[in-house]
């Protein structure tokens, strides 16, 4: 073979054998590479999409962890270790003792739970819608750990003896009934001692007087007895009227009445001497009247008489 012939071949395989060289180098050896890159780049963002999400819920539960202190912080219920029904009786019995006319109480059953143990007491009675609106104000924001479900209340019309003067009266309450649960025995940690549970600030919490009585008749058909034995307006007799008071006449004799004074159903809102006469405002069943009294004729006459009018002249000299 001539020499020009074999470094042509020569050339020939060297190129090939680059060639492949390179092909392999570029399509295979960098292929695999470029697949190691991308899936090392791949596996960085997704570690660093789980820091940011880690750090995402760290901010939340920080955040909770931190109201979560602050709530247990500021509780001020009282969970005490041992509790006795004749506890739980007596510390009723004190928020009861006013306005109720009847107020049972009985056990259904002892509960032990994870954290605490609870009395339950099913109630029920009668008594005036504020008093009851009272005691359970006091249920439930006074230090012991009570709780009310299932409340239930309906108007009840109750006729009692006024002591005082005999007489039988209509007492407007309500009929109610409702669950009462009682805490004691808690978990360790559950409840700081009761000395030591901070002073909840008056206006935090809820207002003590009931802004409406939903049971209280606003019109009646029927009118309450006069239990008291008040001057009735309406039967009564003007006699006099000196100064600021009226002197009244009624069945059961004479009154004297000033301004302000109650009476059957109502209150004194006028005593006019120079007119002679009394007004009071009544209620009557939701519906609001005025009453006036007058002197009789003869007698308003006679009393203007009397009263005059008083007149300064000067004194001549006489001669």
């Amino acid at each position: 073979m001539k020499p020009e012939y074999v470094s042509t071949a020569i050339l020939l395989i060297i190129t090939l054998l680059v060639c492949g060289a390179g092909y392999y180098v570029t399509e295979i050896m960098q292929e695999e590479e470029m697949v190691a890159v991308e899936d090392a780049i791949k596996l960085a963002r997704m570690e660093k999409a789980e820091v940011e999400q880690l750090l995402v819920e760290e901010s939340t539960t920080g955040s909770m962890a931190t109201e979560a202190v602050g709530k247990w912080k500021a509780r001020y219920k009282y969970i005490p270790e041992e509790m006795t029904t004749p506890d739980i009786v007596n510390y009723l019995e004190d928020l009861t003792a006013r306005g109720f006319e009847a107020f049972n109480i009985s056990l259904t059953g002892i509960t032990p739970k994870k954290n605490f143990k609870q009395y339950t007491f099913e109630v029920d009675g009668t008594g005036y819608y504020n008093n009851l609106y009272d005691f359970v104000w006091h249920i439930e924001n006074n230090r012991a750990f009570y709780r009310i479900s299932n409340l239930n209340m309906s108007y009840a019309a109750v006729s009692d003896m006024n002591n005082s003067t005999g007489v039988e009266r209509r007492l407007d309450m309500v009929n109610f009934s409702f669950t009462l649960d009682a805490y004691f025995d808690g978990a360790e940690g559950l409840s700081a001692e009761e000395d030591e549970l901070i002073e909840v600030p008056e206006e935090l919490l809820p207002e003590h007087d009931p802004a409406h009585n939903s049971f209280y008749p606003h019109v009646r058909t029927d009118l309450p007895s006069n239990d008291e034995l008040l001057v009735n307006i309406e039967s009564a007799r003007l006699l006099s009227v000196i100064g600021g008071r009226a002197v009244v006449e009624d069945a059961r004799g004479q009154h004297v009445l000033s301004l302000g004074d109650r009476v059957y159903l109502g209150t004194i809102v006028t005593i006019d001497p120079v007119g002679v006469r009394v007004i009071a405002r009544l209620n009557k069943g939701g519906v609001m009247q005025e009453v006036e009294l007058r002197l009789d004729a003869p007698h308003t006459e006679a009393y203007r008489q009397a009263q005059g009018n008083a007149q300064i002249s000067p004194i001549r000299n006489q001669r």
